[in-house]
């Protein structure tokens, strides 16, 4: 019997797995993009239920051990998050920066687990800056561990630990 039989999912998934999961690729894309840096508009933003909707169900994914549902789903689900980071004023723009924080804490997560270190810390860092503004002491302890788990994964325990320590507090 394989591995991959009695754990339910690919064994390249595992902490000390190699191999790169389908569709990481337009996920790179997606996250060197910088449409807010070159000026394109924004597509028509959703509401802040529905982001939280998806996100929810990206994270359901993931704990599902559904990996390359997260993967496939990624672009469209932080494309959203950032044109309503984007748009969002007003009494929305809290909501947005929660939605926006949570988007890139799956993506982080995810990229972390698949061993995408550079991506993920990218993703850690997005999701920290959006919890920052928003305010929320919920959502920058869920950032920091994701930062704090991108950089471990980065093998840099050096970075990692004082964040770690400092949010412990």
């Amino acid at each position: 019997m394989d591995v991959e039989s009695l754990a339910g999912s690919p064994w390249q998934y595992a902490p000390n797995g190699n191999s790169s999961p389908d569709g990481l690729g337009e996920v790179r894309r997606f996250l060197s993009r910088y449409d807010n840096l070159l000026g394109i508009a924004p597509l028509e933003p959703i509401a802040p239920p529905s982001l939280n909707a998806s996100v929810t169900a990206a994270h359901e994914a993931y704990q599902a051990a559904r990996y390359e549902d997260v993967i496939a789903g990624l672009p469209s689900l932080l494309s959203d998050a950032d044109v309503l980071h984007r748009t969002a004023v007003g009494d929305e723009r809290r909501d947005a920066l929660l939605g926006y924080s949570s988007a890139y804490a799956v993506a982080a997560k995810l990229l972390t687990k698949v061993g995408a270190g550079d991506l993920s810390l990218l993703a850690a860092d997005r999701c920290a800056s959006a919890a920052v503004e928003a305010d929320s002491m919920t959502a920058r302890g869920m950032a920091a561990y994701q930062v704090v788990c991108a950089l471990l994964r980065s093998e840099r325990p050096e970075d990692a630990e004082p964040l770690a320590v400092r949010m412990a507090e």
